[in-house]
């Protein structure tokens, strides 16, 4: 409650005039009604008089002025713990923004590598399909050749092959009279040195028993 509102209540209170109010603290009638118009206040003296003329306490009169400061004391606080929140909302919005930049991020790069892996297989796919397209038409021309293979270049190379294989006798049969005759002539040359080798033995050992026997001889 407001000072003169207090004032106004209290007199009334009290069965009090603002002429018989004036009276008792010596102050015009004037006085008494700027101050419950709140457009003046009264000094401490005469606060300390309508304290004893009300029976109250000083504090129960001063407590709107007080409340004054005390409102804007916490008005400034209040103020402050705004700002305060206000900040903390600010930062709490950002960090919730950053949050989901960060989670929409992930989803688009996840879907980006979706979509490519989804590109790369069907690419891979289209190749698998041109690559067995092209294996079947292989096919066909290969079973297209072979039914219009005749005759006519079977025997040809039939033909071809009897002689080739008769060449081939021809030319094993000479290898192998002339891999005989290689050996033969190795035998004998084999036969010779071991006949050589025998003789230069015997020599020698029929040498050094006439050795022996002569260093015998008295």
């Amino acid at each position: 409650m407001k000072f003169e509102e207090k004032l106004v209540k209290l007199r009334q209170e009290n069965s009090l005039s603002q002429e018989e109010l004036a009276e008792k603290l010596n102050v015009s009638k004037e006085t008494i009604a700027e101050w419950e118009l709140g457009k003046s206040k009264p000094n401490m003296d005469k606060i300390v008089e309508m304290a004893k003329l009300f029976n109250v306490s000083t504090d129960e009169l001063l407590s709107e002025i007080n409340s004054n400061e005390e409102s804007k004391t916490t008005s400034n606080e209040s103020d402050k713990n705004s700002n305060k929140k206000t900040t903390i909302i600010i930062v709490t919005t950002i960090i919730a923004l950053v949050i989901v930049l960060c989670v929409v991020g992930f989803f688009v790069v996840k879907s980006i590598f979706g979509l490519f892996d989804n590109v790369q297989n069907k690419a891979f796919n289209n190749f698998n399909k041109a690559m067995d397209t092209m294996i079947d038409k292989a096919e066909e021309i290969e079973e297209k050749r072979d039914s219009e293979f005749d005759e006519k270049f079977s025997n040809s190379i039939n033909e071809k092959f009897n002689d080739s294989a008769n060449k081939l006798e021809d030319q094993l049969d000479n290898s192998a009279n002339k891999l005989e005759e290689q050996l033969n002539d190795s035998v004998n040359k084999f036969e010779e040195q071991l006949d050589d080798s025998a003789n230069k033995i015997e020599e020698q050992v029929t040498n050094s028993l006439d050795k022996i026997l002569d260093s015998f001889s008295f």
